[in-house]
């Protein structure tokens, strides 16, 4: 259970912070939005493995069904920060 729980907690924080550091580029840099939504994703790609890796694995045996929750889970926080670049470039 504390799989789901810190797996859930990590994404969500990393993506409200990638929200408001786009939303503070976004004011300065507007053309380059784009290139720090990549960048921002990919580092929170990075971070997250190396969450779940080092953090989350080494206490926890990593069946299928984590697998799988893991891969949606990070999918669905991809498509909120999809949703949340396309708020930003609306304004």
């Amino acid at each position: 259970m504390e799989f789901y729980f810190f797996s859930f907690l990590f994404l969500l924080l990393t993506t409200f912070l990638s929200y408001f550091v786009l939303k503070t580029v976004s004011k300065t840099k507007k053309e380059n939005l784009g290139f720090w939504f990549l960048f921002v994703l990919t580092l929170k790609t990075i971070l997250f493995y190396a969450f779940l890796h080092y953090v989350l694995l080494k206490n926890i045996e990593f069946n299928f069904d984590y697998k799988i929750f893991v891969c949606s889970l990070y999918m669905i926080f991809v498509v909120f920060e999809v949703y949340f670049v396309s708020k930003l470039l609306k304004n």
